[in-house]
């Protein structure tokens, strides 16, 4: 976690003093420091995919399900990362945009999640 932190503070000192010069270099130094603290963070991810999974397998989750999961957590890291990034760079409305199409894309993700619950319902509504 030191690591993480110490690029994220040494990624914010290069964009401040970068900016001063080159917006362009700014954006690309802040880019580089969030893809170094990815590559950081890329074991613990796996960890705790990997603690899903076994914990889905010992209670019956098809994998349909674990897979719906994961998806979602990439589109959310994506798009919240993509607007992050327009948004400290000043355009707002983009940032907007595209919080909406990640969190229309997660919607999308889920719907055989949503579809099963829907006919758990019908069949409980059925036969209660």
């Amino acid at each position: 976690m030191s690591k993480i932190i110490g690029i994220a503070v040494a990624g914010t000192v290069i964009y401040v003093i970068l900016k001063k010069y080159s917006q362009e270099f700014a954006v690309i130094s802040q880019i580089c420091a969030v893809i170094l603290i990815l590559f950081l963070a890329y074991p613990y991810l796996c960890d705790m995919l990997d603690m899903i999974q076994t914990y889905s397998e010992k209670i019956g989750i098809d994998n349909t399900f674990f897979s719906i999961l994961i998806k979602s957590l990439g589109l959310a890291v994506v798009s919240q990362f993509s607007s992050d990034l327009c948004r400290d760079n000043g355009s707002a409305a983009l940032a907007s945009q595209i919080e909406f199409a990640g969190k229309l894309m997660m919607i999308i993700t889920a719907m055989p999640v949503i579809e099963s619950i829907i006919e758990l319902t019908v069949r409980i509504i059925d036969h209660g």
